[in-house]
């Protein structure tokens, strides 16, 4: 049987297949795609959490934020992701094991016939084969290079290392949370305290205000001394709405650290008496605290 000999056109033509092949076409993201993310990220954010059924306590306080907080979440995926990576560089390590498998067939028989070396005369009429015609081969390597363990087992101590980063940035933001957590759930339940006093104030000064102006408009007074004075309390005003503003915020910066829905209603609890935080910090010297920060 003649050797089979492929054509230039044929060759070309299977090398421009596997070119294409090859090619790899970026594909943009899609209106349809981006809001099916936009829909499944609100979803995930806006998830029912648990409802405020009493007045929250500052260990309540504490509670929901480390479990509600988008921070703390975001850093706890990336401590498994960084974990997982792990898991991946250590299997590096191990020898490799590659098997392969493959069929062959053809429409005849392959066959040949002997020559004899010392005379040179070939014998045509005895023709053999020596393989069928449809095969079927294996194989299983199992290899282990010593450069490529060398390359795993430094790539494995980094992302160990970086898992340890993972984790320490989590542990991070823990601690950021539990801080902003204090400082203002004590705003909050300062503003609890004080914005009906602010409320009071406004409504007495707003009062006082419409009285000076109608002194003003009778003439019962001086006219710059009238005015001086409606300045005096229009500055009052301006006063308390920025410390209203910064009150109400209080409450909003701790409502988003505790990961309840903007306008969910809440009533914090008296704080104890004798706190063991506090006092624990008071009783606490100065070089102990600068060690501890």
């Amino acid at each position: 049987m003649p050797p089979f000999r492929p054509t230039a056109g044929l060759t070309t033509g299977v090398l421009a297949l596997a070119l294409a092949a090859c090619t790899v076409t970026p594909t943009p993201v899609t209106d349809g795609e981006r809001q099916a993310r936009v829909s499944a990220d609100l979803a995930q954010l806006s998830r029912p959490v648990e409802p405020v059924t009493a007045p929250i306590t500052l260990d309540e306080a504490l509670r929901r934020a480390v479990l509600h907080n988008l921070d703390q979440r975001v850093k706890l995926m990336e401590t498994a992701v960084a974990q997982g990576q792990l898991d991946v560089v250590r299997w590096d390590m191990l020898p490799q094991l590659s098997a392969q498998a493959g069929y062959r067939s053809r429409s005849n028989d392959a066959g040949s016939f002997s020559k004899n070396l010392s005379t040179g005369v070939e014998n045509p009429d005895v023709i053999t084969s020596a393989e069928d015609r449809t095969r079927r081969t294996a194989g299983l390597v199992l290899s282990w290079n010593v450069l490529d363990f060398g390359l795993s087992y430094a790539r494995a101590r980094q992302a160990a290392d970086q898992t340890l980063i993972a984790a320490e940035r989590q542990r991070k933001v823990l601690h950021n949370i539990r801080q902003d957590v204090r400082q203002a759930y004590w705003r909050a339940w300062t503003a609890q305290r004080l914005l009906p006093e602010v409320t009071r104030l406004e409504t007495r000064t707003g009062r006082a205000l419409g009285e000076s102006r109608e002194i003003e408009r009778q003439k019962l007074a001086e006219p710059l001394v009238a005015l001086g004075y409606q300045k005096s309390l229009l500055d009052t005003l301006r006063e308390l709405a920025t410390r209203r503003q910064e009150l109400e915020l209080a409450r909003t910066e701790l409502a988003a650290l505790m990961g309840l829905p903007p306008g969910t209603a809440f009533r914090l609890a008296p704080p104890p008496a004798n706190d063991p935080v506090l006092l624990a910090l008071v009783k606490t010297p100065v070089e102990q605290l600068i060690e501890r920060a």
